[in-house]
């Protein structure tokens, strides 16, 4: 059965041990498991039925290295919205690899508030969480979909549909992160003060191949919110986000070093002040390969600096937008 320390009368079993989930082992594993790495697939559904009736109580059982896999369907109520990672190792995803079919939906409301997942407790790149739909989350603070406080798991390949936030990121927030979000697609989700879809505040994400439309900000950003931050933004699309004030599409704010955008689209984005892109407070944006079409603001309809700060385009198309281009 393998246990942890049998000749110290230490019966928990390790990762390993074929008992964890085996039916025909009787009271072998009775205390579960507790040391080692690993090596199972937990599978859970809907109906709650499989290896452990919730998202949550998977999570909670499961060793670092071990995989979570959710079947198609959708995912409510308790267990299934509200998720902790714990700290652990782990990679949480669709069987199917589609999201489009594997659901959280989160079924939240300013009076019933709740987020699908967080991640606070030091989560690096090998916790994982890819091919999930994340739907109808409302938070009164940051981070409807996804909250990443003090963690830098990697996100791949998720949907963030319909969320609201009362402060910022309605789909995803980061702070004191370098979170990797790959492949993610962002639409509908909307903020009472930033970052529609992405907000983030102090952090330095690699955001890769995004794409968010659709999503809605009062004040800075309906697509995405820069806040004392650093991050990496390559291949990314800004598609008819839309902030009442500042940025349609992108918002940079009091970031002291310039970061990169590369090889993306802003098209169709609306603003009062800048339309794809917008940058105050010193804040300094790199803009390299990138087109941007079709934006309108009442001042910058492509980009607009204030304050100090600075927006630099090389190697990028501007045409099509409004009258007044800005930057």
């Amino acid at each position: 059965p393998q246990y942890c320390a049998e000749a110290l009368n230490d019966f928990t079993l390790r990762g390993d041990s074929p008992c964890r989930l085996a039916p025909g082992c009787g009271q072998v594993g009775a205390w579960g498991a507790a040391c080692g790495f690993g090596s199972l697939t937990w599978v859970v559904r809907p109906d709650g039925t499989g290896d452990a009736p919730t998202i949550q109580a998977a999570i909670d059982a499961a060793l670092d290295g071990e995989v979570i896999e959710l079947t198609d369907g959708v995912f409510t109520g308790t267990g299934n919205r509200d998720i902790v990672f714990r700290g652990k190792e782990i990679t949480v995803r669709s069987q199917s690899g589609d999201p489009l079919t594997c659901i959280v939906d989160c079924e939240a409301s300013a009076a019933d508030s709740h987020r699908g997942f967080s991640f606070v407790e030091g989560e690096g790149a090998s916790t994982v969480l890819r091919d999930i739909t994340i739907r109808n989350a409302y938070t009164h603070s940051s981070g409807g979909g996804v909250r990443v406080s003090g963690a830098s798991p990697t996100i791949e390949n998720c949907r963030f549909i319909d969320g609201e936030a009362g402060d910022s990121g309605a789909g995803i927030t980061f702070s004191h992160s370098s979170a990797v979000l790959r492949s993610c697609y962002f639409e509908g989700n909307r903020s009472a003060n930033a970052g529609g879809a992405i907000h983030m505040n102090t952090a330095s994400p690699t955001i890769e191949s995004c794409v968010m439309v659709d999503n809605w900000a009062n004040w800075g950003a309906g697509g995405m919110h820069v806040y004392v931050s650093t991050p990496t933004v390559t291949g990314c699309t800004f598609n008819g986000n839309e902030s009442a004030h500042w940025g349609g599409g992108l918002h940079a704010d009091n970031i002291t070093s310039a970061f990169l955008v590369e090889d993306c689209y802003f098209f169709d984005n609306l603003a009062a002040e800048g339309g794809a892109i917008f940058a105050r407070r010193d804040a300094a944006v790199q803009v390299n390969d990138c087109v941007i079409g079709n934006n309108e603001a009442l001042t910058g309809d492509a980009a607009l600096g204030k304050s100090g700060s600075s927006i630099a385009f090389h190697r990028s198309t501007l045409g099509s937008n409004g009258t007044d281009a800005g930057y």
